[in-house]
């Protein structure tokens, strides 16, 4: 297969009411073919994306424009135009990146994700330095990823699904100073409850740790900063703050070994 020197052949997918930008490295071949995203029908994204939101797998192009839609997730690609064989992320070169600003400064994305390690590593060197955003790498989806399960793919995406900076309440049914239900032994040194309306990975509301409220609450209304990603429980925990307040990954963690110490776990900031 030769080399060919090509231009992205597919728009940024966004509008105003996306929270959060997904970018790929470059479109394969069927992708190019289809004029969309993840067009390979071994590429695992569209399943993913479905099993993150309890959907039931996109089909048509219009299906995956109103999944993305709904989800207020924009998407796009590192490259707007590059050298490639065939569809080798490995054989890219000459490349000139995509302009991010228009989607940021016609949406409400704070916060950048990329599929895989080669849109990671172009990001960090032709975008980042230009907007000063961070992004964050996600396992492939790629049918080349094949060491990496549709489920252990899901699991490690959930970090997508997390509200960063939106405002919640959470209701307190164990608050500090309280005891485990089922280990009096354990005494909450924070406030810990749930967030009504909002069902986490286990069907049950989502579980949240309240920080930054040194007295015993019933309820609070605040900021979802953080996230405690289990690697051996099925459920995430959300950490909420007050707005204006912030802590470090090490103080984080400090605040929540009581519990946390017992499970294997990433915080995701």
């Amino acid at each position: 297969m030769e080399r060919i020197q090509i231009t992205h052949p597919i728009p940024p997918l966004y509008d105003e009411n996306s929270e959060l930008l997904i970018l790929g490295s470059f479109p394969s071949v069927k992708s190019r073919e289809a004029a969309f995203f993840y067009g390979h029908p071994h590429n695992r994204f569209w399943r993913v994306l479905a099993a993150l939101h309890g959907e039931t797998v996109p089909q048509t192009i219009t299906e995956k424009k109103d999944m993305l839609a709904r989800h207020h997730i924009a998407l796009w690609d590192v490259i707007a135009s590059c050298s490639i064989v065939g569809s080798s992320d490995s054989s890219i070169r000459d490349v000139i990146a995509n302009d991010l600003r228009p989607i940021l400064l016609g949406s409400r994305v704070k916060r950048i994700y990329v599929n895989g390690g080669t849109a990671a590593r172009l990001y960090h060197k032709y975008i980042e330095p230009e907007i000063g955003i961070p992004a964050v790498c996600l396992p492939s989806t790629s049918p080349a990823n094949a060491a990496c399960t549709v489920e252990k793919l899901t699991a490690a995406w959930r970090r997508i699904t997390v509200p960063f900076g939106r405002t919640v309440s959470v209701v307190i049914d164990r608050p500090l100073g309280s005891c485990h239900p089922e280990h009096p032994d354990l005494v909450y040194p924070v406030n810990y409850g749930y967030i009504p309306g909002i069902l986490a990975s286990d069907g049950e509301e989502q579980d949240a740790y309240l920080l930054g409220v040194d007295t015993p609450v019933e309820h609070f209304t605040g900021v979802v900063r953080a996230a405690v990603h289990r690697l051996d429980d099925a459920e995430d925990k959300w950490i909420v703050t007050p707005e204006g307040c912030s802590f470090t990954e090490a103080e984080i963690r400090g605040m929540l070994h009581f519990q946390e110490r017992f499970f294997r776990s990433e915080l995701w900031l």
